[in-house]
């Protein structure tokens, strides 16, 4: 479960890193010029939120019991709020290209809005949602995995009752014909 776990982060990591430089919406204006709006740039918000999901996932690696589950959890809420902040630029996502559509028209503010014909999702836009949501599955994976058992001690293998420190157990435990050697 473990390996799913990091995989699952690895896939959504790569997933998103490679969708977040590329544009999620087309922004089409007046005179028939495009605005790409990249991913990074739709939301700084979200690339925050990513950020915090991302260290979430490293102390993870640290941590054990509860610890590691609170972690994975802040991870869950982090991509969450991420890509929350995403569906909420979804319905207008030309006000993340206000910049650009005042250097190409010359209007600035609220009136740059007035220059823009329509707003088209882009296919690395689906990609950042998969991503997100593998960062999202990773972590609640996090939250459910159980932890690593320890490593057994190799003079503890036995499972005789006799404490280590008690010599007489542990003779009488000889005396009973098992080879200490054997495993």
């Amino acid at each position: 479960m473990r390996r799913l776990y990091v995989g699952l982060t690895g896939l959504g990591a790569l997933v998103l890193l490679v969708s977040l430089g590329g544009p999620w919406w087309s922004v089409s204006l007046e005179g028939g010029a495009v605005v790409p709006v990249p991913g990074f740039a739709s939301s700084p918000l979200a690339s925050s939120l990513l950020g915090v999901a991302a260290a979430a996932f490293g102390l993870s690696l640290l941590l054990r019991g509860v610890w590691r589950r609170v972690v994975s959890l802040v991870q869950v809420l982090a991509v969450g709020a991420a890509a929350y902040a995403v569906a909420g630029l979804a319905s207008r996502p030309e006000l993340a290209a206000l910049s650009e559509i005042a250097s190409l028209t010359g209007v600035a503010g609220a009136g740059a809005l007035d220059v823009v014909v329509s707003t088209e999702p882009m296919a690395l836009l689906w990609v950042g949602v998969l991503g997100l949501v593998a960062a999202a599955g990773s972590g609640l994976i996090g939250v459910a995995m159980p932890d690593k058992p320890g490593t057994s001690d190799r003079y503890q293998r036995s499972s005789g009752t006799a404490d280590p420190k008690d010599s007489i157990a542990t003779w009488d435990h000889l005396s009973e014909g098992s080879d200490p050697t054997t495993r």
